[in-house]
């Protein structure tokens, strides 16, 4: 709840200070004068110390009438010069109050506020504490220390969530996005139901301001389901960073992997993963050829390294083994190398077919758009007719009277898709065999130049001295070691790489909780009673106010979370729009004061995050009558829980303003401004 207290206006000049000073109540506070008085000077330094003078146009003092700048009427038509000014403002929560000084003119910046820790205002013979706080720069909003907006957003009670923005940023609502939803003035606040909301880029600001001001479920509900969207985007480029970094892993010694894939999935354990090497022309479970090494390593770590006169049978044995396997291995090598380069060849033949589909599949829809166009504007050749002779003229070279049915510019378009489809799935298989094709070319080299240095090794031994030790199995153990050290290393790390999506996995099915246990229509229960609440007295409040422009039955409050969520809609056969299309001039004011009373009140009766304060600014507009006028009045009147403010000239009869305040005599606190709102110090 927010109470303002009393404002003070501080005007230096070189003929002395004036000053404006006003204290305020619960319930209803008339501000009565001219149109000339200084009503807006005191509306608008309200703003100014709240820091919300946006809702004006601009920032910081520009926005401020001349009086509080530059020259201030003494007397009639008598002007001085202003040489310093500020603004005070007293707020009070149920729990404490501030005061608010903000410079106008003068040494300190407007940009400079300072809030005192106590009411400076209404007892001012009391010491307070008080801080230097900044506002319209970056940490005005977000520093915990000295950001005004910060503090007075948590003086407010208030927790501003993160929305989306247009370019798709999530960041703080800003509390300037909020006040309109309670202060309308004059100027622009009139023209449509928080017109004077500041953007800031907010995608569906105004429906984001009510949705807080509610604390509707349904701004949690889509705050949670934004998160879980960002959460899922997180952990989907998380998990695609560390599948690239696997696959890199991966390629060091041409492996395969199952049982991961580049998006985020259910893991249970690591059992589902393994890994392949394509090994003597066939793809084999690594574990399994590691397995093989060992064993094979083991049993020639295990006898004692022969001299080559002992092996020589047996070398010449395996080298003609190694010289056929090599054989095998190169008519392999150049079959596959021939395959890589046939099926690079069908790759480029596919690209170059795509990029001609699609250049036609663009001629198409320019000439299809042409037709379009050219039907609209009525020019004889979209409508397939010479424009000299007005002979009929046809998309095909086929005879005009040969009994042939051309297809259309549609049909050739959804041909021609047909076609780019499939060749985008032919080149999909394509590249995906080319990947595996290049991975066992790869892993066929290595073994190739394994067989050429063992060949080596073993014609060496058998020309060598044979009493000295075989350095053909000297190197087979030393190549076989290195493998299975390669291996084991490469099995570890990427052992290491599966926990991690383990883990991540584990983070993306409770992503997946959140987002099942979300409600499809982000509405809760309550949501809707407060809606059925707001749109009740909503309509009961423009039958009040005598709304006459549309029907009862066709107004509603909209349900739809991406067309105006939370505001007046008519809704007619299916189609909602704006209640303001449908409204005279005086109807549309009608409307928004029933609008932001019904706000109110069903901020009253529900846990909402609305302060209990609405100021109207010059309500009495488009020439709304003394009737509907009165009946606004009384029902502001009525709530002494809240405190509300009605500033207006009352068109400056003395008779609409007694016809305004009819039944309510007595009720409200009546501000009178016979001459200036700020008047010199005596």
């Amino acid at each position: 709840m927010l109470k303002i207290n009393k404002i003070k206006i501080e005007v230096n000049t070189i003929e002395g200070i004036f000053l404006g000073e006003y204290t305020f109540d619960m319930g209803l506070n008339v501000i009565k004068g001219l149109n000339t008085s200084g009503k807006s000077t005191l509306f608008q330094a309200m703003l100014y110390a709240l820091g919300i003078e946006e809702l004006l146009g601009g920032k910081n003092a520009k926005m401020m009438q001349s009086a509080l700048r530059e020259k201030i009427e003494k007397e009639e038509e008598k002007f001085i010069e202003v040489t310093a000014s500020k603004v005070f403002l007293e707020l009070q929560n149920l729990e404490k109050s501030i005061t608010i000084e903000r410079t106008i003119r003068g040494e300190k910046s407007p940009k400079l506020v300072r809030i005192y820790y106590g009411n400076l205002l209404t007892k001012p013979d009391m010491l307070y504490e008080s801080i230097d706080t900044w506002i319209h720069d970056p940490g005005g909003a977000s520093n915990k220390n000295r950001g005004f907006h910060y503090l007075l957003e948590e003086f407010l009670g208030w927790k501003l969530p993160k929305v989306v923005y247009n370019n798709g940023s999530f960041r703080k609502l800003y509390l300037q996005s909020i006040f309109p939803g309670f202060i309308i003035e004059q100027k622009g606040g009139w023209s449509d139901l928080l017109s004077t909301i500041p953007h800031y880029g907010i995608k569906n600001v105004e429906s984001k301001s009510i949705e807080f001001l509610l604390k509707l479920d349904v701004f949690e509900n889509e705050q949670a389901k934004l998160k879980v969207k960002s959460d899922k985007l997180a952990i989907q480029n998380e998990w695609k960073t560390k599948y690239n970094n696997l696959q890199y892993l991966l390629n060091r010694g041409d492996l395969e992997i199952s049982g991961i894939n580049n998006f985020p999935e259910t893991l249970i354990n690591s059992e589902g993963v393994a890994l392949y090497l394509f090994f003597n022309g066939r793809r084999r479970l690594l574990n399994e050829i590691l397995y093989d090494w060992k064993e094979e390593f083991k049993e020639l770590s295990s006898r004692k390294i022969a001299t080559n006169l002992m092996i020589n049978q047996q070398n010449l044995k395996y080298l003609n083994s190694n010289q056929s396997e090599l054989e095998e291995l190169i008519i392999r090598w150049e079959f596959l190398s021939q395959n890589i380069k046939i099926r690079k060849s069908k790759i480029e033949q596919y690209e170059i077919q795509l990029k001609d589909v699609q250049e036609e599949l663009r001629k198409n829809k320019d000439v299809e758009k042409i037709y379009k166009l050219g039907g609209e504007a009525n020019i004889s050749l979209a409508k397939k007719k010479c424009p000299t002779c007005n002979q009929p003229i046809e998309d095909s070279l086929f005879p005009i009277d040969a009994d042939l049915n051309p297809m259309s510019i549609g049909e050739n378009i959804k041909y021609i898709k047909a076609q780019e489809k499939m060749i985008l799935a032919f080149l999909q298989v394509e590249r995906s065999e080319l990947i595996k094709e290049e991975r066992n070319a790869s892993q066929l080299y290595k073994n190739l130049n394994d067989i050429r240095i063992s060949i080596r090794s073993l014609k060496k031994s058998l020309i060598e001295d044979d009493r000295i030790p075989s350095e053909a199995q000297i190197e087979k153990k030393i190549r076989l070691e290195t493998k299975i050290s390669f291996y084991t290393k490469l099995v570890e790390e990427t052992n290491d790489a599966v926990e991690e999506f383990l883990v991540l996995s584990d983070k993306y099915n409770e992503i997946i909780g959140r987002e099942r246990k979300l409600p499809s229509n982000l509405m809760s229960r309550l949501d809707y009673d407060k809606f059925k609440t707001l749109e009740k007295r909503f309509k009961l409040l423009l039958t009040t106010f005598e709304y006459s422009s549309k029907g009862r039955d066709n107004i509603a409050i909209s349900k739809d979370i991406e067309k105006r969520f939370g505001l007046p809609v008519v809704e007619d056969e299916g189609i909602k729009y704006s209640l303001r299309y449908d409204s005279s001039g005086s109807d549309l004011i009608r409307t928004i004061w029933a609008y932001s009373i019904a706000l109110l009140e069903t901020s009253l009766l529900y846990n909402t995050n609305h302060p209990g304060l609405l100021i109207f600014d010059e309500p009495a507009q488009q020439g709304v009558g003394h009737s509907g006028f009165n009946e606004m009045m009384i029902r502001l009147a009525s709530n002494k829980k809240v405190q509300s403010f009605v500033i207006s000239s009352f068109n400056e009869s003395k008779s609409y303003y007694e016809n305004s305040v009819k039944g309510i005599e007595g009720k409200f606190k009546l501000i009178d401004i016979s001459f200036k709102s700020i008047s010199i110090k005596s």
